[in-house]
């Protein structure tokens, strides 16, 4: 079990690897996904897919802007209806 999950590991880091080198994804990015692939506690199967793999790794980074642009989008929002309600004054 031990080398399927090194397996698995090998192919997680060549995906990211590769949507680097494709520019799908910025150095930070490929950095906190790195993260991200250490944290999993995965026994995974030979029925893993790089497509799967790229997947994953994908729509982690979506949850990741997802949760950092709510927060600064609340925060000008609010600032923009604090100076339309300055310029109404």
């Amino acid at each position: 079990m031990q080398f399927m999950n090194e397996t698995f590991y090998k192919q997680c880091f060549q995906t990211l690897q590769g949507l680097f080198e494709l520019k799908l994804i910025s150095k930070d990015e490929k950095l906190y996904l790195k993260g991200q692939i250490l944290k999993l506690e995965i026994n995974a199967d030979d029925s893993t897919s790089l497509e799967d793999l790229s997947k994953f790794l994908l729509s982690c980074l979506k949850q990741k802007h997802h949760h950092f642009i709510k927060a600064p989008t609340k925060s000008q929002l609010d600032m923009i209806d604090e100076e339309t309600d300055e310029e109404q004054l």
